[in-house]
Protein backbone atom coordinates (compact mmCIF):
# COMPACT_ATOMS: atom_id res chain seq x y z
CA UNK A 1 0.00 0.00 0.00
CA UNK A 2 1.19 3.60 -0.48
CA UNK A 3 2.90 5.30 2.42
CA UNK A 4 0.40 7.79 3.66
CA UNK A 5 2.22 11.11 3.59
CA UNK A 6 -1.07 12.97 3.33
CA UNK A 7 -2.47 10.97 6.19
CA UNK A 8 0.51 11.89 8.34
CA UNK A 9 -0.12 15.57 7.55
CA UNK A 10 -3.79 15.15 8.43
CA UNK A 11 -2.90 13.19 11.54
CA UNK A 12 -0.59 15.96 12.74
CA UNK A 13 -3.33 18.54 12.23
CA UNK A 14 -5.87 16.44 14.10
CA UNK A 15 -3.42 15.74 16.92
CA UNK A 16 -2.59 19.44 17.16
CA UNK A 17 -6.28 20.25 17.38
CA UNK A 18 -6.92 17.44 19.83
CA UNK A 19 -3.99 18.22 22.11
CA UNK A 20 -3.84 21.99 21.91
CA UNK A 21 -7.57 22.40 22.16
CA UNK A 22 -7.75 20.50 25.45
CA UNK A 23 -9.37 17.44 23.93
CA UNK A 24 -6.82 14.87 24.95
CA UNK A 25 -8.12 14.45 28.46
CA UNK A 26 -8.86 10.83 27.42
CA UNK A 27 -10.89 9.78 30.39
CA UNK A 28 -9.51 6.26 30.41
CA UNK A 29 -10.02 3.22 32.58
CA UNK A 30 -12.88 4.91 34.40
CA UNK A 31 -13.80 2.65 37.28
CA UNK A 32 -16.60 3.97 39.44
CA UNK A 33 -18.57 2.07 42.06
CA UNK A 34 -21.81 3.34 40.52
CA UNK A 35 -22.71 4.46 37.01
CA UNK A 36 -22.47 8.19 37.66
CA UNK A 37 -20.60 8.53 40.94
CA UNK A 38 -16.90 7.82 41.28
CA UNK A 39 -15.77 6.75 44.72
CA UNK A 40 -12.43 6.86 46.58
CA UNK A 41 -11.24 4.79 49.53
CA UNK A 42 -8.99 7.25 51.33
CA UNK A 43 -10.50 9.09 54.30
CA UNK A 44 -11.67 12.69 54.43
CA UNK A 45 -8.83 13.40 56.87
CA UNK A 46 -6.27 12.08 54.39
CA UNK A 47 -7.77 14.18 51.60
CA UNK A 48 -7.79 17.35 53.69
CA UNK A 49 -4.19 16.93 54.78
CA UNK A 50 -2.84 15.64 51.49
CA UNK A 51 -1.05 18.83 50.51
CA UNK A 52 0.34 19.62 53.97
CA UNK A 53 1.87 16.31 55.06
CA UNK A 54 4.84 15.40 52.84
CA UNK A 55 5.45 11.75 51.95
CA UNK A 56 2.09 10.64 53.35
CA UNK A 57 1.05 7.50 51.45
CA UNK A 58 -2.47 7.65 50.06
CA UNK A 59 -4.40 4.37 50.20
CA UNK A 60 -6.39 3.90 47.00
CA UNK A 61 -8.75 1.15 45.91
CA UNK A 62 -10.13 1.27 42.37
CA UNK A 63 -12.77 -1.27 41.50
CA UNK A 64 -12.61 -2.97 38.09
CA UNK A 65 -14.92 -1.75 35.36
CA UNK A 66 -18.03 -3.94 35.49
CA UNK A 67 -18.18 -4.17 31.67
CA UNK A 68 -14.49 -4.45 30.69
CA UNK A 69 -12.91 -7.90 30.38
CA UNK A 70 -9.07 -7.74 30.10
CA UNK A 71 -8.95 -11.09 28.32
CA UNK A 72 -11.12 -10.12 25.35
CA UNK A 73 -11.97 -6.41 25.34
CA UNK A 74 -10.47 -3.34 23.69
CA UNK A 75 -7.98 -1.89 26.17
CA UNK A 76 -9.21 1.69 26.03
CA UNK A 77 -7.37 2.68 29.21
CA UNK A 78 -3.99 2.36 27.44
CA UNK A 79 -4.96 4.06 24.20
CA UNK A 80 -4.76 7.57 22.85
CA UNK A 81 -7.37 8.54 20.28
CA UNK A 82 -5.98 8.18 16.70
CA UNK A 83 -2.73 6.76 18.09
CA UNK A 84 -1.50 3.33 19.04
CA UNK A 85 -1.17 1.83 22.47
CA UNK A 86 1.86 2.06 24.71
CA UNK A 87 0.79 -1.00 26.69
CA UNK A 88 -1.60 -3.93 26.62
CA UNK A 89 -3.09 -5.84 29.52
CA UNK A 90 -4.18 -9.41 30.15
CA UNK A 91 -5.37 -10.97 33.40
CA UNK A 92 -1.76 -11.99 34.10
CA UNK A 93 0.14 -8.75 33.46
CA UNK A 94 1.24 -6.12 30.93
CA UNK A 95 2.86 -6.11 27.50
CA UNK A 96 5.09 -3.34 26.13
CA UNK A 97 7.07 -2.53 22.99
CA UNK A 98 10.58 -1.17 23.39
CA UNK A 99 12.55 -0.55 20.21
CA UNK A 100 12.52 -3.95 18.41
CA UNK A 101 11.28 -6.20 21.22
CA UNK A 102 7.93 -7.00 22.88
CA UNK A 103 8.15 -7.38 26.66
CA UNK A 104 5.97 -8.85 29.39
CA UNK A 105 5.75 -7.70 33.01
CA UNK A 106 3.87 -9.13 35.96
CA UNK A 107 1.18 -6.83 37.32
CA UNK A 108 2.66 -6.73 40.80
CA UNK A 109 5.83 -4.88 39.80
CA UNK A 110 6.94 -3.39 36.49
CA UNK A 111 9.96 -5.50 35.55
CA UNK A 112 9.82 -6.24 31.80
CA UNK A 113 11.34 -9.36 30.23
CA UNK A 114 11.30 -10.29 26.50
CA UNK A 115 8.16 -12.21 25.50
CA UNK A 116 10.11 -15.24 24.33
CA UNK A 117 10.45 -18.71 25.85
CA UNK A 118 13.22 -19.94 23.56
CA UNK A 119 16.15 -21.34 25.54
CA UNK A 120 19.37 -19.28 25.28
CA UNK A 121 17.73 -16.82 22.88
CA UNK A 122 19.67 -13.55 22.46
CA UNK A 123 16.50 -11.65 21.44
CA UNK A 124 18.15 -9.86 18.53
CA UNK A 125 16.71 -11.37 15.35
CA UNK A 126 13.73 -12.94 13.61
CA UNK A 127 14.34 -16.27 15.36
CA UNK A 128 13.29 -14.65 18.65
CA UNK A 129 9.57 -14.79 19.41
CA UNK A 130 9.70 -11.32 20.98
CA UNK A 131 11.53 -9.65 18.08
CA UNK A 132 9.43 -7.46 15.73
CA UNK A 133 12.10 -5.29 14.08
CA UNK A 134 12.29 -1.52 13.90
CA UNK A 135 8.73 -0.19 13.54
CA UNK A 136 7.46 3.34 12.96
CA UNK A 137 4.44 3.11 15.26
CA UNK A 138 3.97 1.76 18.76
CA UNK A 139 0.84 -0.36 18.57
CA UNK A 140 0.30 -3.39 20.79
CA UNK A 141 -2.88 -5.23 21.80
CA UNK A 142 -3.91 -8.34 23.70
CA UNK A 143 -6.94 -10.51 22.95
CA UNK A 144 -7.88 -14.05 23.98
CA UNK A 145 -4.43 -15.47 24.64
CA UNK A 146 -2.44 -13.60 21.99
CA UNK A 147 -0.50 -10.37 21.67
CA UNK A 148 -0.99 -8.55 18.37
CA UNK A 149 0.99 -5.83 16.63
CA UNK A 150 1.18 -4.47 13.09
CA UNK A 151 4.61 -4.64 11.45
CA UNK A 152 5.47 -3.06 8.11
CA UNK A 153 8.07 -3.95 5.51
CA UNK A 154 9.25 -0.81 3.67
CA UNK A 155 9.20 -1.57 -0.06
CA UNK A 156 10.21 1.89 -1.28
CA UNK A 157 10.05 5.54 -0.24
CA UNK A 158 6.37 5.59 -1.23
CA UNK A 159 5.20 2.07 -0.44
CA UNK A 160 5.06 -0.34 2.47
CA UNK A 161 3.47 -3.71 3.23
CA UNK A 162 1.78 -3.92 6.68
CA UNK A 163 1.30 -7.35 8.29
CA UNK A 164 -0.52 -8.50 11.39
CA UNK A 165 1.80 -10.33 13.77
CA UNK A 166 0.46 -12.66 16.48
CA UNK A 167 2.55 -13.79 19.45
CA UNK A 168 1.37 -16.32 22.03
CA UNK A 169 0.88 -14.74 25.45
CA UNK A 170 3.51 -17.06 26.94
CA UNK A 171 6.06 -16.29 24.20
CA UNK A 172 5.91 -19.82 22.76
CA UNK A 173 5.10 -18.86 19.14
CA UNK A 174 5.12 -16.01 16.64
CA UNK A 175 3.18 -15.97 13.36
CA UNK A 176 2.14 -13.55 10.62
CA UNK A 177 -1.62 -14.12 10.39
CA UNK A 178 -2.48 -11.47 7.80
CA UNK A 179 -0.35 -10.16 4.93
CA UNK A 180 -0.62 -6.79 3.15
CA UNK A 181 -3.38 -5.37 5.35
CA UNK A 182 -3.80 -2.00 3.61
CA UNK A 183 -4.40 -0.59 7.08
CA UNK A 184 -4.84 3.09 7.94
CA UNK A 185 -3.92 3.96 11.52
CA UNK A 186 -4.35 1.34 14.24
CA UNK A 187 -6.33 -1.84 14.73
CA UNK A 188 -8.78 -2.35 17.60
CA UNK A 189 -9.33 -5.85 19.06
CA UNK A 190 -12.57 -6.56 20.84
CA UNK A 191 -14.42 -9.76 21.69
CA UNK A 192 -13.15 -12.00 18.92
CA UNK A 193 -12.75 -9.40 16.18
CA UNK A 194 -10.27 -6.84 14.94
CA UNK A 195 -11.47 -3.54 13.45
CA UNK A 196 -9.37 -1.25 11.27
CA UNK A 197 -9.73 1.39 8.56
CA UNK A 198 -8.44 0.97 5.01
CA UNK A 199 -8.27 4.06 2.81
CA UNK A 200 -7.67 4.89 -0.84
CA UNK A 201 -5.17 7.71 -1.32
CA UNK A 202 -4.33 10.32 -3.87
CA UNK A 203 -1.24 12.01 -2.41
CA UNK A 204 -1.16 14.47 -5.32
CA UNK A 205 -4.56 15.83 -4.27
CA UNK A 206 -5.28 18.25 -1.43
CA UNK A 207 -8.10 15.94 -0.33
CA UNK A 208 -5.55 13.09 0.09
CA UNK A 209 -8.10 10.45 1.13
CA UNK A 210 -10.79 9.63 -1.40
CA UNK A 211 -12.51 6.63 0.19
CA UNK A 212 -12.30 4.65 3.45
CA UNK A 213 -13.59 1.22 4.39
CA UNK A 214 -14.03 -0.07 7.94
CA UNK A 215 -12.84 -3.67 8.03
CA UNK A 216 -13.87 -6.40 10.47
CA UNK A 217 -11.38 -9.23 11.00
CA UNK A 218 -12.66 -12.52 12.45
CA UNK A 219 -9.92 -13.77 14.80
CA UNK A 220 -11.14 -17.36 14.58
CA UNK A 221 -10.04 -17.74 10.94
CA UNK A 222 -8.73 -14.24 10.01
CA UNK A 223 -11.37 -13.77 7.34
CA UNK A 224 -12.56 -10.17 6.92
CA UNK A 225 -15.41 -8.13 5.54
CA UNK A 226 -16.32 -4.47 5.00
CA UNK A 227 -18.86 -3.17 7.55
CA UNK A 228 -18.86 0.58 6.75
CA UNK A 229 -17.72 2.90 3.94
CA UNK A 230 -17.25 6.68 3.73
CA UNK A 231 -15.67 9.29 1.48
CA UNK A 232 -13.97 10.78 4.56
CA UNK A 233 -11.28 9.51 6.91
CA UNK A 234 -12.01 7.24 9.86
CA UNK A 235 -9.77 9.04 12.36
CA UNK A 236 -10.33 6.66 15.26
CA UNK A 237 -12.11 3.46 16.26
CA UNK A 238 -13.18 2.47 19.78
CA UNK A 239 -15.09 -0.47 21.22
CA UNK A 240 -16.77 -1.02 24.56
CA UNK A 241 -19.28 -3.60 25.73
CA UNK A 242 -21.55 -4.48 22.82
CA UNK A 243 -20.84 -1.25 20.90
CA UNK A 244 -18.40 0.00 18.27
CA UNK A 245 -17.65 3.73 17.80
CA UNK A 246 -15.92 5.65 14.98
CA UNK A 247 -15.02 9.24 14.12
CA UNK A 248 -15.38 10.27 10.46
CA UNK A 249 -13.48 13.41 9.47
CA UNK A 250 -13.90 15.32 6.21
CA UNK A 251 -11.72 18.25 5.18
CA UNK A 252 -13.65 21.45 4.41
CA UNK A 253 -11.00 24.08 3.64
CA UNK A 254 -8.02 23.51 1.38
CA UNK A 255 -4.62 25.14 1.35
CA UNK A 256 -4.86 26.78 4.78
CA UNK A 257 -2.27 26.47 7.53
CA UNK A 258 -5.02 25.32 9.89
CA UNK A 259 -7.61 23.31 8.00
CA UNK A 260 -11.26 23.00 8.94
CA UNK A 261 -12.80 19.56 9.24
CA UNK A 262 -16.32 18.29 9.56
CA UNK A 263 -16.20 15.81 12.46
CA UNK A 264 -18.99 13.24 12.79
CA UNK A 265 -19.33 10.41 15.30
CA UNK A 266 -21.10 7.11 14.65
CA UNK A 267 -21.93 4.02 16.70
CA UNK A 268 -23.38 0.56 16.19
CA UNK A 269 -24.10 -2.62 18.08
CA UNK A 270 -21.37 -5.17 17.35
CA UNK A 271 -23.96 -7.91 17.02
CA UNK A 272 -26.10 -6.14 14.42
CA UNK A 273 -24.01 -3.70 12.37
CA UNK A 274 -26.07 -0.60 11.64
CA UNK A 275 -24.17 2.66 12.13
CA UNK A 276 -26.08 5.68 13.43
CA UNK A 277 -24.80 9.22 13.93
CA UNK A 278 -24.29 10.14 17.57
CA UNK A 279 -26.89 12.74 18.64
CA UNK A 280 -24.45 15.27 20.13
CA UNK A 281 -25.58 18.78 21.21
CA UNK A 282 -25.93 21.41 18.48
CA UNK A 283 -22.72 23.32 17.86
CA UNK A 284 -20.36 20.49 18.85
CA UNK A 285 -17.14 20.90 16.86
CA UNK A 286 -15.21 17.98 18.33
CA UNK A 287 -15.70 15.24 20.91
CA UNK A 288 -13.44 12.94 22.90
CA UNK A 289 -14.91 9.96 24.66
CA UNK A 290 -14.10 7.11 26.99
CA UNK A 291 -16.04 4.74 29.23
CA UNK A 292 -16.97 3.84 32.80
CA UNK A 293 -19.15 0.99 34.06
CA UNK A 294 -21.52 0.88 31.11
CA UNK A 295 -21.43 4.64 30.47
CA UNK A 296 -19.79 6.96 27.93
CA UNK A 297 -17.72 9.83 29.35
CA UNK A 298 -17.60 12.79 26.94
CA UNK A 299 -15.63 16.00 26.58
CA UNK A 300 -17.25 18.22 23.95
CA UNK A 301 -15.86 21.29 22.24
CA UNK A 302 -18.09 24.04 20.90
CA UNK A 303 -15.44 26.55 19.74
CA UNK A 304 -14.66 27.61 16.21
CA UNK A 305 -11.37 25.79 15.55
CA UNK A 306 -10.39 27.78 12.46
CA UNK A 307 -8.56 30.44 14.49
CA UNK A 308 -7.38 30.96 18.06
CA UNK A 309 -10.61 32.08 19.71
CA UNK A 310 -10.59 28.79 21.60
CA UNK A 311 -7.48 30.10 23.42
CA UNK A 312 -8.39 33.74 24.01
CA UNK A 313 -12.17 33.47 24.32
CA UNK A 314 -13.01 29.82 25.04
CA UNK A 315 -16.58 28.58 25.23
CA UNK A 316 -17.47 27.78 28.86
CA UNK A 317 -19.20 24.59 27.72
CA UNK A 318 -15.77 23.20 26.78
CA UNK A 319 -14.98 22.74 30.47
CA UNK A 320 -17.98 20.47 31.15
CA UNK A 321 -17.57 16.69 31.25
CA UNK A 322 -20.70 14.73 30.26
CA UNK A 323 -21.90 11.18 30.93
CA UNK A 324 -24.41 9.19 28.86
CA UNK A 325 -25.66 5.70 28.10
CA UNK A 326 -23.72 3.70 25.50
CA UNK A 327 -26.13 4.82 22.76
CA UNK A 328 -25.69 8.51 23.77
CA UNK A 329 -29.11 8.72 25.45
CA UNK A 330 -29.67 10.31 28.86
CA UNK A 331 -26.69 12.68 28.52
CA UNK A 332 -26.06 14.73 31.67
CA UNK A 333 -23.28 16.88 33.15
CA UNK A 334 -20.92 14.85 35.32
CA UNK A 335 -17.94 17.04 36.21
CA UNK A 336 -15.95 20.11 35.17
CA UNK A 337 -12.32 20.76 34.30
CA UNK A 338 -10.08 23.79 34.54
CA UNK A 339 -9.63 26.08 31.56
CA UNK A 340 -6.94 24.93 29.08
CA UNK A 341 -6.25 21.82 31.15
CA UNK A 342 -6.43 18.27 29.79
CA UNK A 343 -8.33 16.15 32.29
CA UNK A 344 -8.57 12.40 32.75
CA UNK A 345 -9.80 10.01 35.41
CA UNK A 346 -9.38 6.38 36.34
CA UNK A 347 -12.53 6.32 38.44
CA UNK A 348 -11.09 7.42 41.77
CA UNK A 349 -8.54 10.03 40.85
CA UNK A 350 -8.59 12.99 38.47
CA UNK A 351 -5.47 13.82 36.46
CA UNK A 352 -5.00 17.36 35.15
CA UNK A 353 -2.21 17.91 32.63
CA UNK A 354 -1.08 21.50 31.89
CA UNK A 355 0.31 20.71 28.41
CA UNK A 356 -1.68 23.46 26.65
CA UNK A 357 -0.83 26.07 29.27
CA UNK A 358 2.85 25.12 29.02
CA UNK A 359 2.77 25.11 25.22
CA UNK A 360 1.43 28.66 25.07
CA UNK A 361 3.61 30.07 27.85
CA UNK A 362 0.91 30.26 30.52
CA UNK A 363 2.88 27.88 32.78
CA UNK A 364 6.66 27.63 33.04
CA UNK A 365 6.95 23.84 33.40
CA UNK A 366 5.09 20.60 32.60
CA UNK A 367 3.25 18.98 35.46
CA UNK A 368 0.40 16.61 36.28
CA UNK A 369 -1.82 17.39 39.25
CA UNK A 370 -3.60 14.43 40.84
CA UNK A 371 -6.70 15.07 42.92
CA UNK A 372 -9.83 13.35 44.14
CA UNK A 373 -13.10 13.58 42.21
CA UNK A 374 -13.93 16.86 43.97
CA UNK A 375 -10.61 18.39 42.81
CA UNK A 376 -8.99 18.22 46.25
CA UNK A 377 -5.29 18.04 45.40
CA UNK A 378 -3.36 14.94 46.46
CA UNK A 379 0.00 15.34 44.72
CA UNK A 380 1.86 16.81 41.76
CA UNK A 381 3.94 14.84 39.24
CA UNK A 382 6.77 16.50 37.33
CA UNK A 383 6.52 15.59 33.64
CA UNK A 384 9.36 15.55 31.08
CA UNK A 385 9.46 18.66 28.90
CA UNK A 386 8.26 17.26 25.58
CA UNK A 387 6.13 18.66 22.77
CA UNK A 388 5.21 15.20 21.53
CA UNK A 389 3.91 13.25 24.49
CA UNK A 390 0.72 11.78 25.82
CA UNK A 391 -0.75 10.30 28.98
CA UNK A 392 -2.51 6.98 29.29
CA UNK A 393 -4.35 7.12 32.56
CA UNK A 394 -4.25 3.39 32.94
CA UNK A 395 -5.95 0.92 35.22
CA UNK A 396 -6.19 0.45 38.97
CA UNK A 397 -2.43 -0.12 39.25
CA UNK A 398 -0.48 2.17 36.93
CA UNK A 399 -0.53 5.49 35.12
CA UNK A 400 1.59 5.58 31.93
CA UNK A 401 3.24 8.51 30.17
CA UNK A 402 4.72 8.19 26.69
CA UNK A 403 7.34 10.67 25.52
CA UNK A 404 7.11 9.97 21.81
CA UNK A 405 9.89 12.40 20.88
CA UNK A 406 12.37 10.31 22.85
CA UNK A 407 10.41 7.05 22.55
CA UNK A 408 10.50 6.72 26.35
CA UNK A 409 7.75 5.13 28.43
CA UNK A 410 7.26 6.04 32.09
CA UNK A 411 4.89 4.81 34.78
CA UNK A 412 3.51 5.83 38.15
CA UNK A 413 2.42 3.22 40.68
CA UNK A 414 -0.93 4.50 41.95
CA UNK A 415 -0.83 2.15 44.93
CA UNK A 416 2.09 4.04 46.51
CA UNK A 417 1.17 7.67 45.87
CA UNK A 418 2.41 10.22 48.39
CA UNK A 419 1.19 13.74 49.03
CA UNK A 420 4.57 15.21 48.10
CA UNK A 421 5.65 15.95 44.53
CA UNK A 422 6.52 12.62 42.91
CA UNK A 423 8.44 11.61 39.81
CA UNK A 424 7.76 9.13 37.05
CA UNK A 425 9.77 5.92 36.74
CA UNK A 426 11.09 4.68 33.41
CA UNK A 427 9.69 1.32 32.31
CA UNK A 428 12.97 0.44 30.57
Amino acid sequence: MPINGGDMMKKNVILLLSICFCLTFLISACRGETDTQLESSYSDETSENATSEPDKVVSITINPDSVYDPESDYDYMFREVSNGSCAARSDKGYYFINKEIIYFSDAGKISPIPLCNRINCTHDGDGCNAYIGDQEQMNISYCDGYVYTVIADIISSTEMSPKLLRIAADGSSKDVVLDDMAITGCIVFHRGYGYYASSDYDISSEDVISHTRLMRLDLSDYSQDVIYETDGEISWIMAYGDYLYINVSKRLDKGEEICEFDERYYYTSTGDIDFKEAPLPDGTSQAVMSFSNGKIILSLMFDDLSGFAWLTEPDERDNVIYISDLDFTDMTEWNTKKEHISMGTDGNLIYEDNFVRFLYGLDESRSLEISDKDHNKITTVDLPVSYNSSARYGDENYYFYLDESGESLYYLDKRTLSSDTVELTSVF
